[in-house]
C-alpha cells in the first residue's frame, strides 16, 4: 500500500507537534514495509534554483529502504508560510485570503500525486497548501483521510481563548467557508475528544467517520526518583499566549528555596525570561535535549492561555515520568489528570499557578513517585505502535467506503 502524507512543514522546517506526528507515523509505517511519501512545502533556493526547505537540503530527496520518501513542492504564495509570523497584520490578512483559494497550489499537488499514485492520501495541516486541496482530492478520486491538529479551521491564527464560545460575523463566515471547502474526508482523526466536539459544534465533516486518536507518545522511560531540589521546566514558544507572562509572575511569588525554573524555547519573550530572577534560559533545544531536561525536572509547567489540543511536550514529559502542572484548557485535561499525573489550574490565573508551584515544591518523595509512575503508565497507553495499528486499519477500511 502506497501512503502519501501532506503537511505544510516537515524536516528542518518542523516547529510544532503536528510535524512531529507526521514524522513519527511516516517513519513508523516505512519501518513496517509500507511505501510512504511525505509532501511538504519548499522554497526556491537562491543558490541552485532547486526547491528547498528553509535552512535545509534541496529536493526531491531520495531515501533508503525502510525510510519515507520526502518531496518538496514550491507553490505560489505572497511569501512562504514559514515566514508568516514575520509579517504585519495587513500582509497576513491578504496571505490568508489568497491561501483559501490557491488553485495553482492544488493543481501542482495534483500533478505530484499523479506521479506517486498513492492508495491513501492523509492530509494534516493544509494552511500554506490552500484549502482547495480537499476538493481536488475528491475530484481526482483519491482516498482521503485527515487529521485535525488545532483550531486553524475555526480561526486562521490557530489561537482562541479558553472561554471562546461564539464567533463574530467575520469569523462565522470563515468557519462556514472552511467547513464547505474541507468537505467530508472518509476518516477524520482528532487527538482529543475536546477538538472533535468543538468541530462537531460548527458542522465540520458531517459525513466523515470521526475517530479520537491520541498523538503517539515517545517510548516510556524507566522509573526514577524525585530530584533533590525543586526544578521546574517550561519548554515551548516564548510568547504571551503560551502563558509565559503568567509563569514569570507566578514564579516571582512562589519560587521555592533552592528551586530553579528552566525555560527552553525561543520567541518574543526570550529576553524577559532570561532576565527574570531564578530563571535559567536554555534557548531553543533539540527534541533530544528537551527530553534530557525533562528527565531531571520535578515537573513540567504548561501555562497556556489559549485553547490547546494535545500538546506534544506534555506527552514527552509523561513518558519520562515527569508530572505536569498545566492550565485546564482544551484537550489538556484529557492528558493531565489532576492529582494523578500532575496538577491542573485555571488558565490565566496567576495566583492559582503560584499555588500549584508551591504545592509541587512540597511534594514528598512518595507523592512525587506516585505521580511519576502514573505519568509513565498514561504515556504507555498512547504508544506509537498502537497509533500505527489504528491508522493501518483505517487505511484499509476506508477503501470499503463508497465515499473514499
Amino acid at each position: 500500500m502506497k501512503i502519501c502524507y501532506i503537511n505544510n512543514l516537515y524536516g528542518e522546517q518542523a516547529r510544532g507537534g503536528a510535524e512531529r506526528v507526521v514524522s513519527q507515523t511516516a517513519a513508523g509505517l516505512a519501518r513496517r514495509g509500507r511505501a510512504v511519501t511525505v509532501v511538504s512545502l519548499g522554497r526556491p533556493s537562491a543558490v541552485t534554483g532547486a526547491v528547498c526547505r528553509r535552512d535545509g537540503p534541496c529536493g526531491p530527496l531520495g531515501t533508503g529502504a525502510g525510510e519515507p520518501e520526502e518531496r518538496l513542492l514550491e507553490v505560489p504564495q505572497i511569501f512562504p508560510y514559514a515566514d508568516l509570523a514575520r509579517h504585519g497584520l495587513a500582509a497576513r490578512f491578504f496571505w490568508h485570503l489568497l491561501d483559501l483559494f490557491n488553485w495553482p497550489a492544488a493543481k501542482a499537488l495534483r500533478g505530484v500525486l499523479a506521479q506517486i499514485a498513492p492508495a491513501v492520501v492523509h492530509t494534516h495541516n493544509l494552511m500554506g497548501w490552500g484549502f482547495l486541496v480537499p476538493g481536488m482530492l475528491r475530484r481526482a478520486g483519491h482516498r482521503h483521510l485527515h487529521t485535525v491538529h488545532d483550531v486553524q479551521l475555526l480561526h486562521p491564527s490557530g489561537l482562541l481563548p479558553p472561554g471562546w464560545t461564539r464567533p463574530g460575523w467575520a469569523q462565522a463566515a470563515y468557519v462556514a467557508l472552511l467547513s464547505r471547502l474541507m468537505g467530508s474526508p472518509a476518516v477524520v482523526f482528532f487527538p482529543s475528544e475536546f477538538l472533535r466536539r468543538l468541530h462537531d459544534r460548527f458542522g465540520f465533516f458531517q459525513r466523515s467517520k470521526k475517530i479520537v486518536l491520541r498523538n503517539p507518545a515517545p517510548p516510556v522511560g524507566a522509573g526514577r526518583e524525585r530530584p533533590s531540589l525543586p526544578r521546574f521546566l517550561f519548554a515551548g514558544q516564548l510568547e504571551a499566549h503560551k502563558g509565559v507572562t503568567d509563569l514569570l509572575a507566578a514564579w516571582a511569588v512562589a519560587q521555592p528555596a533552592g528551586g530553579e525554573l528552566s525555560v527552553a524555547g525561543s520567541g518574543s519573550m526570550e529576553k524577559s525570561a532570561a532576565g527574570a530572577r531564578g530563571v535559567r534560559s536554555l534557548g531553543r533545544l533539540s527534541p533530544e535535549a528537551v527530553r534530557a531536561q525533562l528527565q531531571s525536572a520535578t515537573a513540567l509547567i504548561f501555562p497556556s492561555i489559549v485553547i490547546e489540543n494535545a500538546p506534544t511536550v506534555i506527552l514527552e514529559a509523561l513518558a519520562v515520568g515527569t508530572p505536569v502542572l498545566a492550565s485546564a484548557t482544551g484537550g489538556v485535561p484529557e492528558l493531565v489528570r489532576d492529582g494523578e499525573n500532575g496538577l491542573l489550574f485555571p488558565p490565566a490565573d496567576v495566583p492559582a499557578l503560584s499555588a500549584v508551584i508551591a504545592r509541587a515544591s512540597a511534594w514528598t518523595a512518595t507523592e512525587w513517585r506516585r505521580l511519576s509512575d502514573n505519568a509513565r503508565q498514561a504515556a504507555g497507553e498512547w504508544g506509537l505502535e498502537k497509533h500505527l495499528d489504528v491508522l493501518e486499519q483505517e487505511y484499509v477500511d476506508s477503501g470499503k467506503d463508497p465515499r473514499a
